[in-house]
């Protein structure tokens, strides 16, 4: 997949033929749009909370010249947007489930003091057993429960309103919960 200044590839261990999933940032992308520490969070954020199990893990990160790279887990079952919209609507006990292991990832970000800023059908992905993981950290922020930020970002259908009063804190997560 591509982002603002990244690139997601599949690729596979030559000795153990384990895939993974490798984030290629551009240093050039990221300094222009001042995102150093963002990427700084994105990586330290995903490396402490991954060890959840609707959280895809990061297992390393390193940078050439010209490039940043993020090594996480390679999540093989797609993104729940694709099987939205191939089946139009799930049945009733799958969409609890994937609610459920949403909500419990999301508690856990919260409660490790971490605000995840773009909950979206993208950004759910299927595991081989059917079971959700979060990707992508890079609008995370570290937050403590209960205070504010004032950052406007996310992706437009599923802000709350009032990440666009730019005042808000771990409930904006919970109301793109309920959009998706």
């Amino acid at each position: 997949g591509n982002g603002a200044y990244s690139k997601v590839y599949k690729v596979k261990m030559s000795d153990s033929g384990k895939e993974y999933a490798m984030k290629v940032l551009s240093k050039a992308k990221v300094v222009h749009e001042d995102s150093i520490d963002q990427v700084k969070e994105e990586v330290l954020i995903q490396s402490s909370c991954g060890h959840n199990p609707f959280i895809a893990s990061c297992f390393g990160y390193w940078q050439s010249r010209h490039f940043l790279f993020i090594v996480s887990e390679y999540v093989c079952g797609g993104e729940l947007w694709v099987l939205l919209n191939l089946y139009r609507s799930l049945p009733e006990d799958l969409v609890r489930l994937y609610v459920a292991e949403i909500a419990l990832a999301l508690d856990f970000l919260h409660n490790a003091g971490v605000i995840y800023r773009d909950m979206k059908l993208e950004n759910v992905v299927l595991d081989e057993y059917g079971h959700i993981r979060l990707v992508d950290f890079g609008l995370s922020k570290r937050l403590k429960y209960g205070t504010r930020t004032s950052t406007l970002c996310g992706t437009l259908q599923f802000m709350a309103p009032e990440v666009f009063e730019q005042n808000y804190g771990h409930a904006a997560d919970w109301w793109s919960l309920g959009v998706v």
